[in-house]
């Protein structure tokens, strides 16, 4: 008995010193094969067991080639792991980013394998075990089991999928506060799906067989970076363009969206906001309108810019917050204009506005925010003069301009609620009343000639004065002038289009009879004058 005792201790005492000894020359790597290898033969036949380091990459293999095998890892609800695994024939079956093991096993497919990225241990640790089935082995390598990109706040990246015959799925950790923009490609180039501002946790983005996909990060909530990780497919570069084309409206603020696609519409995106209103109005690529929107809120109505076409957008009010955010896909363009969408005139109990419709082909609507409370007449005139629609104490009735028409509108009565109804009708129409205009002499200016339009008192320069001066082109385009009230606030200057007006080109300034005081006081009569450029 006490010599079977003997035997056992000198053999653990050889065993120990074997090991003390030829682990003394090696690194780190190769102490953990060894320990692993030792762990093989240990009492335990029935079970593997490895220890793994933070910052290395590693290859657990399944050579049962009928079940799916386990891998766990000791328990830590600190570390965190990347991992793949593959079938037997080298498919793609999961994937996971910042992973923690901790609940949960990696399922290794049977003759398969997975790869495992230490990514981070908890403090004070610098190995963790893992463990499975006697089936498992294991070694280390140098390829990482993701494709991982951080993102810092204004970063844009492009993400590459070199798999023609299957789509992949971006990972970003699970974040309830950053926000991003993306845009995916498909192997032609054609856009497959956008977002704007969007909270990944909740949204995926999927980037198409042989395509890719643009992110640009918008913020980041509480940390330096955002991770991004793709599977083997996936590769990328730094992109030089964002993935939207973004514009940030503030109140008052009036901008021109164009489509510079020739054979699709684009949808404009917007935040997700249920207060703020905007008044548009969108153009085909021969300059026939299209759609208006009067007040609109933009988490219902989307507003869709037509195959080389326009849309103006006018923000109407703004709602907690500074601004609002538009944004289009790469064939979006667009530049700020002091042009509003619509013509806009605001009606108060027992007051009438006349429109005229100087469109000689088209019919064309009067837009209202009138409720179930008010109400208003109006009679529609065709061009010689006879009556086309008479209605009385109407709330949601359309008015239809007839071509080369006019339609006279009375507001009967206003809700307690409200000051005003607003009636609108996109800039083609000229609003007008009995009064004709007062026409002053042609001039020949210069391509950068500054207008000086005077008052006898202070202007109201406010964006009902600023509706009512413009400037049109012999097409009758609004032409994009900018305006500023002068120091003694008498007079409004009207400054040339960027680069100047074009030479030879006719034009017409228009001061419409909403244009007023300070003290509110509409001016007597309504003014234009023509002018063309000279060489």
């Amino acid at each position: 008995m006490n010599k079977k005792i003997i035997t056992v201790s000198l053999i653990s005492f050889f065993l120990l010193s074997f090991n003390i000894n030829v682990s003394a020359n090696l690194n780190v790597r190769d102490k953990i094969q060894i320990k692993s290898i030792l762990a093989d033969t240990s009492e335990d036949s029935s079970q593997f067991n490895a220890t793994l380091v933070e910052g290395e990459n590693y290859e657990f293999d399944n050579s049962d080639l009928l079940n799916s095998k386990q891998l766990s890892a000791e328990y830590d609800i600190y570390s965190a792991f990347d991992y793949v695994t593959y079938d037997s024939k080298g498919n793609i079956k999961e994937t996971a980013l910042n992973a923690q093991l901790y609940y949960k096993q990696i399922s290794i497919p049977s003759g398969g394998k997975a790869v495992v990225t230490v990514k981070k241990l908890s403090s004070g640790k610098t190995s963790i075990k893992f463990s499975g089935d006697k089936s498992i082995s294991v070694k280390e390598i140098n390829e990482t089991a993701l494709f991982n990109v951080k993102l810092m706040e204004g970063d844009s990246y492009e993400f590459d999928n070199s798999d023609l015959n299957n789509s992949k799925q971006l990972m970003s950790d699970y974040d309830i506060s950053s926000t991003f923009d993306y845009a995916t490609y498909d192997s032609k180039g054609n856009i497959k799906g956008t977002g704007l501002n969007v909270q990944l946790y909740i949204n995926k983005i999927t980037v198409p067989a042989g395509g890719k996909a643009i992110v640009t990060a918008k913020k980041i909530s509480g940390k330096d970076y955002e991770e991004f990780a793709g599977d083997k497919w996936i590769s990328g570069k730094e992109a030089s363009n964002k993935a939207l084309f973004n514009v940030k409206l503030m109140e008052g603020d009036s901008f021109e969206f164009d489509n510079n696609d020739l054979n699709n519409s684009k949808q404009l995106m917007s935040d997700y906001d249920i207060s703020s209103t905007f008044d548009y109005a969108s153009y085909d690529s021969k300059g026939n309108i299209k759609r208006t929107g009067l007040n609109v809120q933009l988490y219902i109505n989307k507003i869709t810019v037509p195959a080389g076409g326009k849309a103006i957008v006018t923000a109407k009010k703004i709602s907690g917050k500074d601004y609002e955010e538009f944004a289009g896909d790469k064939w979006i363009s667009g530049k700020k204009t002091n042009a509003t969408a619509l013509f806009n005139v605001k009606l108060m109990e027992g007051d009438s506005y006349e429109f005229d419709n100087t469109d000689s082909e088209n019919n064309l609507t009067i837009l209202t925010n009138a409720d179930y409370y008010s109400s208003y007449s109006f009679i529609s005139y065709k061009e010689d003069g006879t009556i086309s629609i008479q209605k009385d104490n109407c709330y949601d009735t359309s008015v239809i301009v007839p071509q080369k028409g006019k339609a006279k509108i009375t507001v009967n009565r206003v809700s307690s609620s409200r000051d005003n109804i607003e009636f609108a009708v996109y800039n083609k129409i000229q609003a007008s009343n009995d009064d004709d205009f007062r026409k002053i002499d042609d001039k020949i200016v210069e391509r950068s000639k500054v207008w000086t339009v005077s008052f006898t008192s202070e202007v109201g320069y406010d964006d009902t004065t600023k509706q009512n001066v413009l400037v049109k082109d012999s097409k009758e385009n609004l032409v994009n002038v900018s305006m500023e009230l002068s120091q003694d606030k008498k007079s409004i200057l009207i400054y040339p289009p960027q680069g100047g007006y074009d030479v030879g080109e006719k034009y017409t300034l228009y001061i419409l009879d909403n244009a007023h005081s300070k003290n509110n006081k509409n001016i007597k009569h309504k003014v234009k004058m023509n002018f063309t450029i000279s060489n």
